[in-house]
């Protein structure tokens, strides 16, 4: 394996990541209670570069750490779970 890009917007520890697969996003969360969502963008050069725009970090996402985050099959919505004895679900909205 070798290392194709590097993600830096969390403060404190990453605890999960989550793939959806259709639209090509990355949804990860962490103890800085964060929920950072990127999408893949084609390289134009190296077809085995992968380049990731940050879309939009949540901050304060939850009240406290959030430790998981998972896509629903459809790709329009985001499950996260947190320290703060909740568990979300976000949908994706148009800006």
């Amino acid at each position: 394996f070798k290392v194709v890009t590097t993600l830096h917007d969390h403060e404190r520890e990453v605890f999960g990541v989550a793939w959806e697969s259709t639209q090509e996003l990355l949804a990860t969360c962490g103890a800085d209670d964060k929920i950072c969502i990127y999408k893949r963008e084609k390289a134009s050069d190296d077809p085995n570069s992968i380049v990731m725009t940050n879309l939009v970090n949540m901050d304060n996402a939850h009240s406290a750490d959030v430790n998981c985050v998972r896509w629903h099959p459809s790709g329009t919505m985001l499950a996260s779970c947190g320290d703060d004895d909740l568990v979300k679900v976000w949908t994706l909205v148009d800006n």
